[in-house]
């Protein structure tokens, strides 16, 4: 459950991280991370995929997320649908950078493909239009 990892919700990071001056978000974000890391390692599926969605709101604030690039992948094959979700966001954020998360990436959408899942096919349409089509 969540309540036994003490997991701070989205919300709760969004509203600290407001409230905080400029001088002191920097110690706050490392904390967030490492609380990221943590919850990454869980067994609990709804914990990852809070985490998941904290680490999202740290690449929308300009931090590196390279790091979380296999636990994405991960997300995409463990946790059904909304981990698909964001695992497919994040990936397209990251493709183009890392080269070896590429290989790894298309062996999840090459699997994806063959089901016959609606959601998760539309999903990878768009994964393919944003990052195969210049």
């Amino acid at each position: 459950m969540i309540s036994n990892y003490n997991q701070e919700s989205l919300r709760d990071v969004i509203k600290k991280y407001r409230q905080l001056s400029l001088g002191n978000s920097n110690s706050f974000i490392n904390k967030v991370i490492q609380d990221i890391k943590k919850e990454f390692n869980t067994n609990d599926i709804r914990v990852k995929i809070h985490a998941i969605q904290k680490l999202f709101f740290l690449y929308l604030n300009f931090r590196d997320i390279k790091w979380a690039s296999f636990n994405s992948l991960d997300i995409m094959s463990t946790c059904g649908m909304k981990g698909k979700l964001f695992g497919y966001l994040l990936s397209s954020l990251q493709f183009k950078t890392q080269e070896d998360f590429i290989l790894l990436v298309s062996n999840q959408i090459r699997s994806d493909l063959h089901k016959t899942n609606l959601n998760s096919n539309g999903l990878l349409y768009l994964l393919i239009k944003n990052n195969f089509l210049f």
